[in-house]
């Protein structure tokens, strides 16, 4: 069982946790659900990324995505 803030999530057969950083109460030992989410959008667009390029018979070294936002965190 997870204390405080921290949560276990379960995705199918993945297991993984969240929590909130240390400055709003939480213990800091997981992403918070906030980069969790923009972890999923970049992750989505470097797939599609990758998806079209082997569609359209392009060659790619390798695929980054950087997602910033700007939210407050207390």
């Amino acid at each position: 069982m997870a204390h405080g803030t921290r949560v276990e999530l379960r995705a199918g057969a993945f297991e993984f946790a969240a929590d909130e950083p240390m400055s709003v109460g939480g213990t800091g030992t997981a992403p918070n659900p906030v980069q969790m989410a923009l972890a999923a959008l970049g992750s989505c667009q470097a797939i599609t990324y990758r998806y079209w390029a082997e569609e359209l018979g392009l060659h790619l070294d390798g695929v980054t995505v950087t997602v910033e936002a700007d939210f407050d965190t207390g």
